[in-house]
C-alpha cells in the first residue's frame, strides 16, 4: 500500500510541475502579451504635442466655455474650448446674436484637447484667428457620437434662422476638420443631429423660404469627409402644400433629440415578398400581431397619434404601426416611400405586375400577394411611391 501511495504522489508530483510550467508559461506569455499591447495602446493614446502649446486641464475646466468628452475608436479624451480675451454681455434688444437679454460670449477661441484624466492639455490647429460668438440658450458646439467616433460640431449664427456649421473628428491624437463641401455650411437652425450612431441629419431652407430640405449624411473616418445619402426637398412647385408638410416636419425634428426625417435606407430586393409573408414589412422592426405596448417600451415617444379609419396608430420617423384598439395587436404596418426613393415602374420590374391596380385622383394604388398578408404599394401620378403598406387578409 505505501508503495501504491508514494507511486500516487510521485505522479502527482510530476503532473503537478508539468501544470506549473504551464502556467508559468502561459502567464509569461501573457505579460508579454500585455506588455506589448501596452506599448501599442502607449503609442496610439500619445497625443501630438510638438509644437503645441500645452495648458493645465484642471486650469482649463475652470476657464473654458465647453468642456466636451470625446471619443476616437475607443480612446477618450476630452476637449476644451477657451478664450483668453473672452467677454461677456447681455443683449440689450434680440437681433442675430439672440434674443433680448440672452448671454452672450465672444472671443478669438482656441481648442485644446486631452487624453481624458491626464494633466495637461493641447492646442488643436483648427480654428481661425476670427473671433467666434456663443449665446449661453443656442447649441454653439457640442458632440455628435457615431459609433465608435465622436464629431465636434462648432456654429455660429448667420442671421435670419440661419447658422454656418464644421465638423472635427479625432484622427491621430489630433482634431481635424471633416470635409463636407458646401453641404452643411450653412443650416437652419443651430443644430445637426446624429442618427443611429451612423448618420448625420440637417435642415436647410431654399431662399427666400421657398421650401425645406431635409438632408441626412454618412461619415467617411478614414477619409475624414461626410457625403451625402439623402435629400428630401418640400415646396410648392413639386407637391400640394409642400411648403406646409416642410413647416410640419421641422417642427416634428425640432420638437425633440430623438427626432429625425425619414431619408433613403432601403434597397429593393426579391426577398421583401418572403418577409412579408412573414408579416413583417422591410424596413420595420415588429412584425403584424405584435402588441402595441410592446412597441412602445422598446422605442422612443412616437411623434404622432391618433386613429385613422378603424385603427389607431403610432407614427415614429421611419415607420407606422396601426392597431386595434381592443386587441392592442399591430394590424397595419406602414413605411414612407422616402426610405426607398423608387418608382412603381421600379416595383413592378422587380415583382411583375400586381394581381390588382387602381387609381383614386391622382393616387395609384397597387396590390401584391404575400401568402396571408398584402402588400398595398401607393404612388402618386408621376409614379413615385408615396408609402409601402403590410395588411393581413
Amino acid at each position: 500500500m505505501n508503495k501504491y501511495i508514494y507511486a500516487m504522489l510521485m505522479v502527482l508530483s510530476m503532473l503537478t510541475a508539468a501544470c506549473s510550467n504551464q502556467i508559468h508559461t502561459s502567464l509569461a506569455e501573457e505579460i508579454s502579451h500585455k506588455t506589448e499591447k501596452q506599448k501599442d495602446d502607449s503609442a496610439i493614446l500619445t497625443i501630438q504635442t510638438e509644437g503645441k502649446d500645452k495648458k493645465d486641464t484642471s486650469w482649463l475646466k475652470e476657464k473654458s466655455l465647453y468642456r466636451i468628452e470625446a471619443a476616437d475608436e475607443g480612446l477618450a479624451y476630452e476637449v476644451y474650448i477657451y478664450a483668453e480675451n473672452e467677454t461677456t454681455v447681455k443683449l440689450e434688444q434680440a437681433g442675430v446674436l439672440g434674443d433680448k437679454q440672452d448671454t452672450v460670449h465672444e472671443g478669438n477661441y482656441s481648442v485644446y484637447m486631452a487624453k481624458k484624466g491626464a494633466k495637461s492639455a493641447f492646442k488643436q490647429d483648427i480654428l481661425s484667428s476670427l473671433p467666434l460668438v456663443f449665446n449661453e440658450e443656442v447649441k454653439g458646439a457640442y458632440p455628435l457620437k457615431l459609433g465608435d467616433k465622436t464629431l465636434l460640431a462648432i456654429v455660429q449664427p448667420e442671421g435670419d434662422s440661419r447658422f454656418s456649421a464644421e465638423l472635427y473628428s479625432i484622427q491621430n491624437g489630433e482634431l481635424k476638420i471633416v470635409q463636407s463641401g458646401e453641404g452643411i455650411r450653412s443650416i437652419l437652425g443651430p443644430e445637426i443631429k446624429a442618427i443611429k450612431q451612423e448618420y448625420i441629419q440637417t435642415v436647410n431652407s431654399i431662399d427666400d423660404n421657398e421650401g425645406w430640405v431635409f438632408s441626412t449624411w454618412a461619415f467617411d473616418k478614414e477619409k475624414l469627409e461626410i457625403k451625402q445619402v439623402s435629400e428630401t426637398v418640400y415646396d410648392d412647385s413639386d407637391m400640394k402644400d409642400g411648403l406646409g408638410e416642410g413647416e410640419k416636419w421641422f417642427e416634428i425634428w425640432s420638437a425633440a433629440e430623438e427626432n429625425y426625417h425619414p431619408f433613403y435606407n432601403i434597397q429593393l430586393e426579391k426577398g421583401i415578398i418572403d418577409k412579408a409573408s412573414q408579416g413583417i414589412l422591410t424596413g420595420s422592426q415588429y412584425p403584424i400581431g405584435t402588441n402595441i405596448n410592446d412597441v412602445k417600451k422598446a422605442s422612443p415617444p412616437s411623434i404622432e397619434a391618433g386613429k385613422k379609419g378603424k385603427y389607431a396608430y403610432l407614427k415614429y420617423p421611419e415607420v407606422t404601426y396601426f392597431y386595434d384598439e381592443a386587441t392592442q395587436e399591430v394590424a397595419v404596418v406602414s413605411i414612407p416611400g422616402i426610405r426607398l426613393q423608387s418608382t412603381l415602374a421600379d416595383i413592378k420590374k422587380m415583382f411583375g405586375e400586381p394581381f390588382r391596380e387602381s387609381r383614386r385622383g391622382t393616387e395609384v394604388l397597387a396590390i401584391y400577394a404575400a401568402g396571408k398578408y398584402n402588400i398595398d404599394v401607393y404612388a402618386d401620378q408621376s409614379g413615385k411611391i408615396k408609402s409601402v403598406q403590410l395588411r393581413k387578409l
